[in-house]
């Protein structure tokens, strides 16, 4: 049976993609084909489905019940990135940056502790409690620091602080994380300033950084530049599949999906269309409820067998770590 890591091992050292993807900047290859691995396993698994199937909703509802597990995660680096910058811990962390390059690669963090049950049970509290539009999916950067600050009170939680990571500081904790000082943080800015205002030649030198990013934009180019017929051919229903559904009236979409579900619907007291299209998220959690043990069993089968995740090489980490030793000893002039 074909995996996402063997499609992915595949595609790195395809010397087509290698060439297309040469020009773009690290960090976004990375990104893009570790979504296009995902593609490219429905294409292969349910291809030849599209051209029949009208509405396939369930194929979703594995990738979606991933991604909540993996918030979990996500949150528990977070409360590890306000402690390091707090100076309270340690971790095999320089730079603040790495904390967004290992937000970026959460499956293969080597210094979280491994979710509970317990988590998880946390984790479908908040969704089954949350508004149907809640928007915490939205959010690229879980751990954009800076970002999820109050802009007027620094030592606070803003409003683009994620729903979900205040839901855990209450029923999980610890609460007010964002309220410790950011002592490694400042100091870092401070020898970067430093370096800057000095103008040194060679500033901070990021390799990659001017190059463009590559974008998920570009993935029906990439499939026609890279890809053999059949996976074209399938790009091409499913594009159009995708184009059909995308047309429907929201509300259409919503009371299809509670149509077609086989078992008992129930739609929560409110007003309508709010109550149907809450109905619809309480049905997307129901299924990731099933699902979610399930993705959590099949992760901890994995490490124990010591079979690894995906990791992107570290060379920007490196690039940056240099980088903060040039600024440091400008400023401390050692």
């Amino acid at each position: 049976m074909i995996t996402k890591e063997a499609i992915l091992s595949e595609l790195q050292s395809n010397p087509k993609v290698i060439a297309y993807t040469a020009p773009y900047n690290k960090m976004s290859v990375h990104s893009f084909l570790d979504n296009y691995a995902n593609t490219k396993l429905l294409l292969l698994n349910y291809g030849e489905h599209y051209r029949t199937v009208k509405d396939n909703s369930l194929l979703h509802y594995q990738a979606e019940a991933e991604r909540y597990y993996w918030q979990i995660a996500q949150k528990k680096l977070f409360n590890l990135q306000c402690q390091w910058r707090a100076q309270q811990i340690d971790l095999p962390i320089e730079v603040t940056y790495e904390f967004f390059y290992w937000g970026q690669n959460i499956k293969a963090c080597p210094f979280i502790e491994t979710t509970s049950e317990d988590e998880i049970n946390t984790l479908i509290e908040f969704l089954e409690g949350a508004p149907y539009d809640h928007h915490d999916n939205d959010i690229f950067d879980w751990q954009d620091y800076e970002g999820f600050k109050d802009e007027e009170d620094a030592f606070s939680a803003g409003d683009a602080y994620p729903n979900w990571y205040a839901w855990y500081d209450v029923h999980v904790g610890p609460p007010h994380l964002l309220t410790l000082p950011d002592l490694r943080g400042a100091y870092q800015e401070k020898c970067f300033t430093a370096m800057r205002t000095a103008a040194e030649k060679n500033t901070v030198s990021m390799p990659g950084l001017q190059k463009p990013f590559l974008s998920t934009s570009q993935t029906e180019d990439f499939i026609k530049q890279v890809e053999n017929y059949q996976i074209n051919d399938y790009y091409r229903a499913y594009k159009e599949w995708s184009r059909k559904n995308e047309k429907m009236e929201p509300l259409e979409a919503e009371l299809q999906l509670l149509l077609d579900e086989p078992g008992e619907v129930y739609i929560p007291a409110g007003r309508f269309p709010d109550a149907i299209f809450q109905a619809t998220y309480l049905l997307r959690i129901k299924k990731i409820k099933e699902l979610i043990f399930s993705i959590h069993h099949q992760h901890i089968e994995q490490l124990e067998m010591g079979i690894t995740y995906h990791l992107q090489p570290d060379e920007f980490i490196a690039t940056n770590r240099e980088a903060f030793k040039k600024a440091r000893k400008l400023l401390e002039g050692n």
